[in-house]
């Protein structure tokens, strides 16, 4: 009896590892690379309720329960502290993009994307200046148009 419910739980666990059938070798990782595989994965199902920390969520949007890493992207959320990966996220997707999820969970926790090579990071966002609060000091010291040259003598033209 033993047995047999190891080769069960065998077979269960190998199952996900043998889904996996590549093409070829992994693909050379690159920012156009990282766009167009996120445009083109489409997540069936997102369902986070608020027992799912932000952390987790990210964890799971990288899909390493369906392909090994060298396939897919690395999505890191690092940047915004321990502290933000621990708050719990409610977050709700159903037959959606890779992209927009991500995006969608950037706008719902205030954070910016950054596309780089083969990962895609969520970084905090800067605070504008509120531009009431600068007053005259916020004006530009130097007036670009009274430096540069007329565009006529660039050419050699009279003006």
């Amino acid at each position: 009896m033993k047995a047999r419910t190891l080769t069960v739980a065998f077979w269960i666990s190998a199952g996900v590892a043998f889904g996996f059938d590549p093409v070829g070798p992994p693909p050379t990782k690159t920012v156009q690379w990282t766009i167009a595989y996120t445009a083109l994965i489409v997540v069936p199902r997102v369902d986070f309720d608020d027992s799912v920390s932000l952390g987790d969520g990210l964890k799971f949007l990288q899909l390493r329960h369906v392909m090994p890493a060298a396939y897919g992207i690395e999505i890191d959320g690092s940047a915004l502290g321990e502290e933000r990966l621990k708050m719990p996220i409610h977050f709700q997707a159903k037959d959606t993009k890779l992209i927009e999820v991500l995006a969608r969970i950037a706008d719902t926790i205030e954070a910016d994307l950054t596309i780089g090579s083969g990962a895609i990071s969520f970084t905090p966002k800067k605070k504008k200046p509120n531009k009431e609060k600068l007053g005259p000091a916020s004006r530009p010291i130097l007036n670009i148009t009274r430096i540069m040259k007329p565009y006529s003598e660039f050419n050699g033209r009279p003006r």
